[in-house]
C-alpha cells in the first residue's frame, strides 16, 4: 500500500496484513455454519497514522434474520467451545470470574 499526498508532507508505504477472519453462524434450532469472512471496507486515518479493516460473510436465510441469533467474528479457544456446549459462562482468566462475581454482588446489593 502506497499513500501520496493525502497529508502535508506525509508519504506512507506498509502492506496491508493478511488476516484470516471465519465466521460462524449459530441457527436458533440449533447447528452451525462457518463462512470465510471477505475483506469489505479499509479506512485509512493517515494524519493519526491508522486504518482499520472491515470484514464480511452472508449466509442465506429462509425466512428473516431471526433465525441467527448470534454470529461468531474471528477464533475462540476450546474453552469457550466448551462452556457454549455445555450451556456455561466462558471466562477467559481467574480474575475475570471474580470480577463478574463482585459486579453481580453489586447489583443485587444495590436491587
Amino acid at each position: 500500500m502506497k499513500m501520496l499526498n493525502l497529508t502535508p508532507g506525509l508519504r506512507e508505504q506498509f502492506d496491508l496484513p493478511t488476516v484470516d477472519v471465519p465466521f460462524t453462524f449459530f441457527r436458533k434450532q440449533g447447528g452451525k455454519e462457518e463462512r470465510p469472512g471477505v475483506i469489505d471496507t479499509i479506512v485509512f486515518i493517515p494524519d493519526q497514522r491508522v486504518f482499520t479493516m472491515t470484514w464480511r460473510a452472508s449466509i442465506p436465510l429462509k425466512k428473516n434474520m431471526f433465525e441467527i441469533p448470534q454470529v461468531l467474528a474471528g477464533r475462540m479457544t476450546r474453552g469457550w467451545w466448551r462452556a457454549r456446549e455445555l450451556g456455561k459462562t466462558y471466562y477467559p482468566s481467574l480474575d475475570a470470574a471474580i470480577r463478574d462475581k463482585r459486579a453481580s454482588e453489586r447489583e443485587e446489593a444495590e436491587a
